[in-house]
């Protein structure tokens, strides 16, 4: 008994954290618990996020605002039966793991020229002959949302049909 005196008398002297006091003018700006203030939560963005959720749960493949093409969705709701075809040799495998290893067209490209200096013989598509592969095997496509030139927001759900950034005001 007399070993568990120490640590019980550690457990009461620990410097548990208090809530802030709310109504304390000395909080610093930035801190979280700023979030919970009420001065800092507005009606307008407890509406954008219903919009959000609402377009989600909205949300189907054939909504043109995804920028689905037919021939995408058709492929989509109707996948191929069994494995691609025999057709697919092995440079073609390669460009096909090297474009989804490398989404982007620069990392894609240069990877592309290395493998190209090191083993000219080798018959690695470019970037988009690549990509249309994916697609044509897959119906899955890539789709752009414009984004703000900020980062702030994407140009998606209630900011679809947006001409500038609601928090910037950037084009």
């Amino acid at each position: 008994m007399d070993d568990l005196a120490p640590h019980s008398e550690v457990r009461t002297n620990l410097d548990v954290a208090q809530p802030p006091d709310l109504d304390s003018p000395e909080l610093p700006s930035g801190d979280i618990e700023d979030l919970w203030l009420q001065d800092h939560i507005h009606l307008a963005d407890l509406k954008l996020t219903a919009d959000f959720v609402k377009g989600l749960q909205e949300a189907t493949l054939d909504d043109p605002s995804l920028g689905l093409s037919d021939e995408a969705l058709k492929r989509l709701c109707n996948p191929l039966p069994g494995q691609p075809s025999d057709a697919i040799n092995d440079d073609t495998c390669m460009a096909i793991d090297l474009y989804l290893g490398n989404p982007s067209e620069a990392t894609y490209e240069m990877n592309h020229k290395i493998i190209l200096h090191c083993f000219p013989d080798i018959n690695i598509p470019l970037y988009y002959k690549a990509k249309w592969l994916v697609s044509n095997l897959t119906g899955i496509e890539s789709f752009v949302h414009h984004m703000c030139i900020n980062l702030c927001i994407a140009y998606t759900g209630p900011f679809l049909e947006l001409d500038a950034c609601p928090l910037c005001s950037e084009p």
